[in-house]
């Protein structure tokens, strides 16, 4: 696995290698992106009664993006000087998790105010879209960490892989806890 990703240098590949590889990674994530519109067209109504939901879901997926593309670059230094293996995978696991909680946590107090803002001081809204910010930073975090270093134990190239399958998983796991958390507070379903 290693050496091979190694040896797929940048100026070392052709044009049309990058072109076929990246847009084969990026043509497949596309594609499973369309999940969100699933999990979205399945909570139509609730979104309709509740457009607080539409306004910050864009702030919610991104700084869930963020926050998992923090970590895999985090991870993947660590790859790079040989810090972070899969031996010590769960140690480097537990790490992160401790450090999402943490960072879920912040960010949760700061999406709340955020939306008690300016959201007219919808305490409703402002649970809804803070613990739906805390979970996706925390499945965020945890992805960013694994990620990396399941596509190198698969022999892929985490460099070339893990941001963009990052930003997708991530955007439909915050659709899906959004609404979800959303239908249990607010007792509407799809």
């Amino acid at each position: 696995g290693r050496n091979r990703i190694r040896d797929r240098s940048y100026f070392g590949s052709s044009l049309w290698d990058l072109i076929v590889r990246r847009s084969s990674v990026l043509t497949t994530l596309m594609i499973l992106q369309s999940m969100s519109s699933v999990v979205l067209s399945h909570y139509e109504q609730l979104i309709q009664e509740n457009v607080f939901l539409a306004l910050f879901l864009t702030m919610l997926i991104g700084t869930g993006g963020n926050a998992g593309n923090q970590s895999s670059s985090l991870v993947i230094r660590g790859m790079s000087t040989g810090e972070i293996n899969t031996k010590n995978m769960l140690k480097v696991l537990l790490r992160e998790v401790l450090a999402s909680s943490a960072i879920g946590l912040i960010l949760a107090a700061a999406a709340f105010v955020r939306v008690m803002i300016t959201h007219g001081s919808n305490i409703t809204a402002a649970f809804i879209v803070s613990a739906a910010t805390f979970l996706t930073i925390v499945g965020a975090i945890a992805g960013g960490t694994v990620v990396p270093l399941a596509l190198e134990r698969a022999g892929l190239d985490p460099c070339h892989i893990s941001s963009p399958m990052l930003a997708t998983l991530t955007d439909i796991m915050g659709v899906l806890i959004l609404c979800m958390i959303s239908s249990a507070i607010l007792g509407k379903v799809g």
